[in-house]
């Protein structure tokens, strides 16, 4: 039962708590564009000109909180979702709640409900009858009506397969995959949706992440094990190298479920996911470099970081023994001991409880040289960082 003592009031704190850019999604379900459009004015409209600015004014907060990103619905596509319709009739909805909620703050940046491949044969019989796939139906209907236009997609041991535990390279190979897909099927589509005239909508890949049916933290919480981390790390890479089309891309989910964070009454700890999302986080540039050349069976990802004063290069091992690997770096001025950041385990099933001693955790080792290569511990993911010249 959601008690909804967390509203959005408190999302927008915790979100300034913890340095984020907030992203709500409105209701399109059994919800209203009217409400929609309040919501909007809650967090946006001035406290005095605005019913919705003056109710946010009342619980306490003067100045409009700024809420920029919004999603016009979730997963609309699905029959799980209450208020799932057939698609003819959801491009309309969608279309008349994009309108309400940007009449109440023009600036809004909103993403679209989509799925690359699902049409619905048991729901929705017009779209079983022509065959266009979800996501299509909404570029040529409603373009105009989004900015963004979003994708989900889970892989690992689902609920809705018989998949078993892989080989750790097959594993990342999953996550690496389901994201090409996504990239490459809207390379294809998008071009030949003349109504577009060229504009490419990007994608917001706004849930993601491995989803396993053995259930240890009560309804849909799974365990996240070291393959599990170097997977998720796998899949940052992928999207590294197709950030020209998806721009926004959001691990599903943070606590508990299938979340980077589990907790028990008196204690919380990271999950492998979370130590692969935190070390990249923390340690990876923003600034992707083309990484070109064939490295076996590790991947390799590399970027500069935002003010270009080091390179970072990021290196995942699914293999047991450790690798060198030596990348050609003569383009970049290195100055300096390199230094590296890593987490690892004993094997790919090694996982973190909370409230027990970690056995999968990041490590950092400083002075290192790169003239001999990178040191890739094995069943790793390593980033190394290399302070460059400025002159």
């Amino acid at each position: 039962m959601e008690h909804n003592d967390f509203g959005t009031d408190e999302f927008i704190a915790f979100c300034r708590l913890i340095g984020a850019e907030p992203l709500i999604a409105a209701n399109t379900g059994f919800g209203d564009s009217y409400s929609a459009a309040q919501w909007v004015e809650y967090t946006n409209g001035d406290a005095s000109s605005t019913i919705g600015g003056g109710w946010r004014a009342a619980n306490g907060s003067q100045e409009p909180y700024g809420v920029k990103y919004w999603c016009v619905g979730n997963e609309m596509w699905g029959n799980w979702q209450l208020g799932h319709m057939q698609l003819h009739h959801y491009v309309l909805k969608h279309n008349e709640f994009a309108d309400a909620m940007r009449s109440a703050d023009p600036g809004l940046v909103l993403i679209a409900s989509g799925d690359l491949e699902r049409v619905n044969h048991d729901t929705d019989p017009a779209q079983s009858k022509s065959g266009m796939p979800w996501t299509e139906g909404m570029l040529r209907n409603s373009a105009k009506h989004m900015d963004f236009i979003s994708e989900h997609f889970y892989v690992g041991r689902t609920p809705w397969s018989e998949t078993g535990r892989v080989p750790v390279s097959e594993h990342m190979e999953s996550m690496r995959n389901a994201i090409r897909v996504k990239a490459e099927g809207h390379r294809a589509l998008q071009p030949r949706l003349d109504h577009l005239g060229g504009r490419f909508i990007p994608i917001a890949m706004t849930e993601w992440n491995y989803w396993h049916r053995e259930y240890r933290y009560g309804e849909l919480g799974c365990i996240y094990d070291l393959a599990d981390g170097l997977g998720v790390a796998a899949g940052l890479h992928e999207f590294y190298r197709h950030t020209d089309l998806i721009e926004m891309a959001l691990y599903a989910q943070t606590v508990n479920v299938i979340g980077a964070i589990k907790t028990t009454r008196i204690a919380a700890e990271l999950e492998t996911t979370g130590l692969a999302l935190s070390m990249y986080r923390r340690h990876f540039g923003t600034r992707p470099v083309s990484v070109q050349g064939d490295f076996g069976s590790v991947d390799v990802s590399a970027a500069l970081t935002r003010n270009k004063d080091a390179l970072t290069i990021a290196v995942i091992n699914p293999g047991d023994s450790e690798v060198r690997v030596r990348p050609d770096l003569a383009a970049f001025r290195i100055v300096g001991d390199a230094s590296r950041w890593h987490f690892g385990g004993p094997d790919a099933l090694a996982h973190n409880l909370p409230g027990k001693e970690r056995a999968v955790d990041m490590v950092h080792t400083g002075g290192l040289s790169v003239a001999d290569g990178l040191i890739v511990p094995g069943l790793s993911a390593a980033i190394f960082v290399l302070p460059l010249s400025q002159e």
